[in-house]
């Protein structure tokens, strides 16, 4: 199976695992975002609820940057900086 693949994980499903992906930067990061939101779903996790969204409670957080802009790289550290 794997991201390409359409099969999800049943043992992902059932934990009910839940992602968010946070994007910095420039605007072609939001459609990365959306691949990358696309490849978890396909493995079974499902997008963390709205009121959680932020607040560091989704099971797995992608931060999705670009580095070319140093003012979104500072911000991907301040972001990180509790973990």
């Amino acid at each position: 199976t794997g991201v390409a693949g359409t099969d999800t994980s049943p043992a992902l499903e059932e934990a009910g695992l839940t992602y968010e992906v946070v994007s910095m930067g420039c605007q072609m990061n939001a459609a990365d975002s959306e691949r990358m939101a696309g490849s978890l779903e396909a493995l079974g996790f499902r997008p963390a609820p709205e009121a959680s969204v932020g607040k560091g409670r989704a099971d797995v957080v992608v931060v999705n940057t670009c580095s070319i802009r140093d003012h979104a790289e500072q911000k991907v550290y301040s972001t990180l900086g509790p973990y």
